[in-house]
């Protein structure tokens, strides 16, 4: 039974951190969009910028909520507490 606890908080963790860095590039991809209909240009450079500049602004505003996540789950798995909180 323990095999699915852990296999649940794995599943959770890896969703929280994936989930983070994937909506930054798909916010950064939203903003190049934007610009690139407004300014009526569609360069590589910008997008990869702008997606950059989504993923490392992700990673800046919600690396408390994915460290709080990490530090949980450590916690739970080198604690031997109950892994299905």
């Amino acid at each position: 039974m323990d095999n699915i606890y852990f296999f649940w908080n794995t599943f959770n963790l890896v969703f929280i951190l994936t989930g983070i860095y994937v909506g930054g590039i798909a916010v950064g991809g939203l903003v190049h969009a934007a610009v690139a209909n407004i300014t009526q240009t569609d360069d590589s450079g910008s997008g990869f910028f702008f997606r950059a500049l989504g993923l490392f602004a992700s990673a800046y505003l919600f690396s408390p909520i994915a460290l709080e996540y990490f530090r949980e789950f450590t916690k739970r798995i080198w604690a031997g507490d109950d892994l299905f909180r």
